[in-house]
Formats: C-alpha cells, structure tokens, sequence
C-alpha cells in the first residue's frame, strides 16, 4: 500500500473520531429487545430426486435447478442485543436473533427450520428534533440453520385421492426405501451461512430512557441443504373405506438445496439507555 494511500486512511479515521467527539449528545451504551415475523421471499430449490419408484425399488438421480417452492420459509422471529451511540447519529449494535420454526414446503415435504444467528448492524439516526426519528441500517452476521423434515400433509401436491401420506428414508446412492416404521419427522445436520441485511424503520421516544423501534428488514442468506435422503409415500384405500392401503405413489430425494432466499422481516422493539 502507497505512502499516500496509508496517510489518507489514517485522515479519514481522525475525521471520524473528532466528528463523534465533538456531537452535541453524549454517548449512550443501550440494550434491545425486538418480537416480529419473517418471510423468505423468491427461494429456489436445487439438487437430485429419485425418479418415482413403488416400495423398494431402486432408481437413478436426476437432477434438477431452480425450482419454485410450494411455501416459502416464514415464522416468527425474536432478537436481543447490546448497542452503543457513537454521537446523536451513529449506532453500532450486536444482536441475537432466534427464529424458533420457519416452515416452509417443497414437493409434498415440509420443511421446518430452527435458525440462530448473530450479526453486526450500522444504524444511522435522521435527529430531525421531533419524538420520532427515522433511520436506516445495514448488518454482516452468520445464521445456524437446522432443518427437520416432515411429510406435508397440506401441499397441493397431495392428490385428492391419497388417504395418508407417510414420510419415509432412502437409500443415498440406490433411492431404496430404509425406513421399516412410519416416521413422523427426520432431522438433517445443522449448517451455519453467512447473512447480509440492510433496512429501515421508525423510532418512538417513550420516556428519556426508552424507545420504541419498528424495523423493515430485507436481506438474504447463504445456501444449506433442507431436504437429504428423504422421501413421502401415498397411500390410499382401494375402497375408499375399510380396505387396506396400497401404495400409489414414491418420491424421495437424494439431496434438496434452498438458494437464492429473499428474506424480509418486520419487527417492534425496546431499546433501554443504560
């Protein structure tokens, strides 16, 4: 790095410094607390499907880009962190956010998530001398995501004439059905992506102490794999009453990707002065 180029950076931080020193409000250190509910917004699924098999026999992978989900990722959402006011603009905070079941469904398997993450946030505060302060935001985290898939019951993917739908495991390499027993749920390793997010949102002086924040989040998040080795078989009566069930139909997944999320969140928070 240039001589120069070192002298210009060191110039620009000193500005800053005396910028935040010499601001007509002191600095004030602050803990928050925001409730709201997030959506995923334009997420497409990528990997290889077993082609539709009946009981245990075995298929070849295909693969397949891009596809739409029948229900994008949505739940509520919970965050807590610690902030610092710079001067009567700037805010930095650290924040814990929590998203307990972001459910979701893709081609009779519904997804459901428990997301935790963390991130960094820049605020700065439009002070226009007036109880409510507009302001704007930006954030670099990291989300652990955990996904447990189940058979989605709702999808419209379910035919009118299935009477149940059972979720099922398969084999990685074969697509062979594992599973000996009905299954309610399976759980999928955990996977930690990075996070980006900028946004806006309004502030409501409560009391000399409290504010109240309301946020628009729009942001996205890297790729994990929601769906490996899992599979939904429908079953149906021949009757349609007492009869007993014979299988119509197979389909299982070797691997299912979500890219591509637009996530969007809204929430109202607390924020205490200390």
């Amino acid at each position: 790095m240039k001589k120069t180029q070192i002298q210009l950076m060191v110039a620009i931080a000193t500005s800053l410094i005396a910028f935040s020193a010499s601001a007509a409000e002191p600095c004030k250190a602050y803990v928050k607390l925001d409730l709201g509910y997030a959506k995923t917004f334009g997420t497409r699924a990528s990997g290889t499907r077993f082609a539709e098999t009946q009981g245990a026999t075995t298929s070849t992978a295909v693969a397949f880009e891009s596809a739409p989900l029948y229900k994008d990722p949505r739940g509520f959402i919970g965050a807590a962190g610690v902030g610092y006011a710079f001067n009567d603009a700037m805010r930095g905070e650290v924040v814990l956010d929590f998203r307990p079941n972001m459910k979701s469904s893709f081609d009779g398997i519904a997804v459901e998530t428990r997301e935790l993450g963390g991130s960094v946030r820049l605020l700065y505060d439009f002070n226009n001398n007036t109880p409510v302060t507009p302001f704007v935001f930006g954030s670099l985290g990291a989300s652990n995501i955990k996904p447990k898939n189940k058979p989605d019951t709702a999808s419209a993917a379910l035919a009118a004439t299935t009477d149940t739908r059972t979720l099922i495991t398969v084999d990685d390499t074969t697509g062979a059905v594992t599973s000996t027993t009905a299954l309610t749920s399976v759980s999928q390793k955990a996977k930690t992506v990075m996070t980006y997010q900028g946004g806006f949102g309004l502030s409501f002086k409560g009391s000399d102490i409290m504010n109240v924040d309301l946020t628009y989040g729009i942001g996205s998040k890297g790729t994990f794999v929601a769906v490996k080795d899992v599979g939904y078989k429908d079953s149906k009566k021949s009757d349609g009453g007492s009869a007993p069930e014979t299988s119509t139909k197979t389909q299982s997944f070797q691997s299912v990707s979500y890219k591509k999320q637009l996530d969007q969140s809204l929430t109202i928070g607390f924020r205490f002065t200390m």
